[in-house]
């Protein structure tokens, strides 16, 4: 039955492209005939051109139809659909630019490229009523909070979870969103910027933030009318759900939300709580689980765009933090007046009133260093912060990364690099360890003040560089899952991925508002620029057989220890912690033993 099913729709995708084709075909024959008959009265350097630029267009309409093998049925008849309702010279050149002219040697199109093409087709109504600008990234975006991937489409894997009614919703609200955010964020550019404002109107596009999971869940499970939005937007209320900017006019918002009809009942056979998943990297809100800092004072170019991406401080970290900085000065005052209480009992009997301005200034200096030993402790809590970072710098000039060691990412490692555990169970490496690549590959590094290569990998056997996907089958709590990096490794036959969380790291040359809108692509790019130049140069060569003993000789190479200027920085910096601590308790010994000398 199956092969019968199967069958009946290959020859009804066969005959779909055949009626394609042939109204193509016909297109362009009609449109270059009717150029000839009128071209007597163009100039001679536009005939000229036109000649050269037929035989280029019917060579890319015959790659175009050549694609369309690759796409499915309901693709194949939407293009039928889209290409009949236009004029007739416009068909041909309509299916030239469907198709990418990058995957014109391709009879099947990457997953990727299908399913933009059948977003774009079956929501051509939200593009033409909102726009071309932001439509493909309000696509991506709404793909992104309901936990599809690139290779996934919102009109097949995106309804069949969350129903055709509440897929276009989200979607149309987050275009309608994306087309008022993107005139108050582009609102400085002008056309005296040059090529910076290029760079400028980018940004701008990634400060629109018109869909967050936490609202698309809203959306989906309570399918909000124009009017509703429109009241969200007076109370406040869009901001909770994390979408900015919303400052802008409230019937400009009402004009795009009312241009397109929206169901305004919730299918029956939705759940409350709605299973959307995310991006490791982003919160339900829509913010980043990373922070991203700047050297202060940069003094090279290459200071000027090494950025530093940190994980944001958990909740119960940041309520903490709150605490101890009241509790830590308020516990250290009143223990002092607690050791000093029979010395200003004795010295209020002699002298009331410089027993009470003791009293006083020994509260007073008592909470300062009480404050000062709060500081002290959460710097040695930020101390692996500062010294990855010191390590980073004298590492190498580009990206390193510093990872979390966990048993996926151990008994990962011990299935490529066995020989790395003979002396350890960790491999020799410590619980928070840095990744940097050279020339050659990707280094793991050790831990210590003379901190060893723990495992090498050419490029020759790295797959690929990529951001784990989220962990759990599109479940509420696969963004609660850590951030991961994921290097494919070729190991024989097959592919190991080797995945580890990401803690925080030093990106090189890269704009910190890239960063901020994409944190793992941004960090990432480096590595995988690096990946991509090296298996161009030497996977198509001749030399195969060296180049896969080099690899093989680098990944088996014996390395020294290495010498790096940053250990004495880090060992000077945990030095003066250390004597920090003294200091402080000193003063504190000190401030008790003067009351009692009063």
């Amino acid at each position: 039955m199956e092969n019968h099913m199967d069958y009946v729709e290959q020859v009804e995708k066969d005959a779909t492209i055949e009626r394609l084709s042939s109204l193509a075909r016909e297109d362009q024959l009609r449109k270059h005939h009717d150029e000839e008959n009128s071209q007597q009265d163009w100039p001679a350097w536009r005939q000229e051109a036109r000649a050269e630029a037929r035989p280029q267009e019917a060579s890319e309409l015959e790659a175009a139809l050549r694609c369309m093998h690759g796409l499915g049925l309901r693709t194949l008849q939407l293009l039928e659909r889209e290409a009949s309702g236009r004029e007739s010279a416009n068909v041909a050149q309509f299916i030239r630019l469907s198709l990418p002219s990058r995957y014109f040697q391709q009879t099947v199109l990457p997953a990727a490229a299908r399913a933009i093409l059948l977003d774009t087709l079956t929501y051509k109504d939200i593009q033409l009523a909102h726009g071309d600008t932001m439509f493909k990234p309000s696509i991506n975006r709404v793909k992104d909070v309901l936990g599809l991937t690139a290779q996934e489409s919102l009109a097949e894997e995106g309804c069949a979870r969350y129903g055709p009614d509440g897929v276009f919703a989200v979607l149309d609200i987050a275009a309608s969103f994306a087309d008022l955010q993107l005139t108050k964020t582009a609102a400085h550019i002008t056309s005296s910027m040059g090529y910076a404002g290029i760079d400028a109107y980018a940004d701008a596009k990634d400060a629109c933030h018109s869909m967050t999971v936490k609202f698309a869940r809203f959306v989906l499970t309570t399918a909000p009318s124009t009017d509703d939005l429109l009241a969200m937007l007076d109370n406040g209320r869009l901001t909770t759900f994390g979408i900015s900017p919303v400052d802008f006019d409230k019937e400009q918002l009402r004009t795009e939300l009312s241009k397109l009809p929206r169901t305004s009942t919730v299918a029956p056979d939705l759940p409350t709580e709605l299973p959307l998943a995310r991006s490791d990297w982003m919160n339900d809100d829509g913010t980043s689980r990373f922070k991203v800092t700047s050297i202060e004072r940069p003094r090279t170019a290459g200071d000027a765009h090494e950025q530093h991406l940190t994980r944001q401080t958990s909740a119960r970290r940041r309520q903490a933090d709150r605490l101890l900085s009241v509790a830590l000065p308020v516990a250290a005052a009143l223990i002092a007046v607690w050791a000093a209480q029979s010395s200003l009992e004795r010295l209020y009997a002699e002298r009331p009133f410089t027993a009470w301005g003791a009293l006083l200034v020994l509260v007073f200096f008592e909470a300062m260093l009480g404050w000062l030993f709060y500081k002290a402790v959460f710097a040695v809590i930020d101390f692996p912060a500062e010294s990855f970072f010191h390590l980073a710098r004298n590492l190498n000039y580009g990206t390193v990364l510093q990872g979390r060691r966990d048993p996926e990412f151990l008994n990962a490692l011990r299935s490529v690099r066995p020989e790395a555990f003979t002396r350890s169970k960790n491999a020799g490496l410590g619980r928070l360890f840095a990744v940097f690549v050279d020339e050659g590959g990707i280094l793991l590094l050790g831990p210590g003040r003379q901190p060893s290569i723990v495992a090498a990998f050419h490029w020759l056997h790295v797959r690929d560089v990529a951001a784990a996907k989220p962990s759990g089958k599109h479940s509420a709590s696969a963004g609660s899952a850590d951030p991961k990096v994921e290097f494919l490794l070729k190991t024989g036959g097959s592919d190991v991925p080797l995945r580890f969380p990401l803690e925080r790291a030093k990106v090189a040359w890269t704009q910190r508002s890239f960063l901020e809108a994409k944190p793992m692509d941004a960090t990432l790019s480096y590595l995988r620029g690096r990946l991509h130049l090296t298996t161009a140069m030497l996977g198509g060569s001749a030399n195969s057989a060296k180049h896969e003993a080099d690899a093989l000789e680098y990944e088996t190479r014996r390395r020294a220890p290495l010498q790096l200027a940053s250990s004495n920085t880090i060992r000077s910096r945990r030095t003066d912690l250390a004597r920090a601590f003294v200091f402080i308790a000193l003063l504190y010994v000190a401030a008790l033993f003067a009351v009692s000398l009063l």
